[in-house]
């Protein structure tokens, strides 16, 4: 746990406002597709259910092109701010590194391989950046919306919801590669 307090004390604390921005970002990009479902709901009862209401049709398209411009933008920035804190972070691991590898012994130049050193420097911090970035992206992003929807399903008929998440999950094959049996 001092690895991950260290980490974050160290090296993300400079760019908490920019993830703070991040992470609003991506609460819009979640809330927009609880609100396209919201849009299909209205559209469905109002204008087809209904029976009525077909100049609402243009309406509803202008909603959802709002929304999709909305999502667009606020994963767009979101992806960019993500994007720049994960360079920046591994460019300070890359700098303490050097400065570490500056002050080491002459021993450990002798003992560790060049192709080694180079592989921490490069390799390694891409990697680390890749998963800092895409990693937080896609978790925070899909986390988000998963319970926006689900938030969702229990506002629009709780007990129907309720039982969904109750028996829908018996429903699941506990071997999903395995093919059902035919008779």
């Amino acid at each position: 746990m001092g690895l991950w307090q260290r980490l974050l004390r160290e090296f993300l604390r400079p760019h908490l406002g920019r993830m703070m921005l991040a992470v609003l970002c991506m609460v819009v990009v979640a809330a927009v597709q609880p609100a396209n479902t919201w849009l299909l709901k209205e559209l469905f009862d109002k204008v087809f259910v209904g029976k009525g209401g077909y100049d609402l049709l243009y309406l509803f398209a202008g909603a959802v092109f709002v929304l999709a411009l909305v999502k667009g933008f606020a994963d767009y920035f979101q992806t960019v701010l993500m994007t720049t804190i994960g360079q920046r972070i591994v460019a300070d691991i890359q700098v303490k590194l050097f400065k570490r590898l500056i002050h080491a012994d002459l021993a450990y130049f002798h003992n560790t391989p060049t192709g080694q050193l180079i592989s921490r420097f490069t390799n390694d911090a891409n990697l680390l950046r890749n998963a800092a970035t895409q990693s937080a992206i896609g978790l925070g992003r899909d986390s988000l919306t998963v319970i926006g929807l689900v938030a969702y399903m229990f506002y629009t008929d709780w007990l129907l919801a309720l039982i969904s998440f109750v028996f829908f999950p018996s429903a699941i094959p506990a071997d999903p590669t395995r093919q059902p049996a035919h008779a």
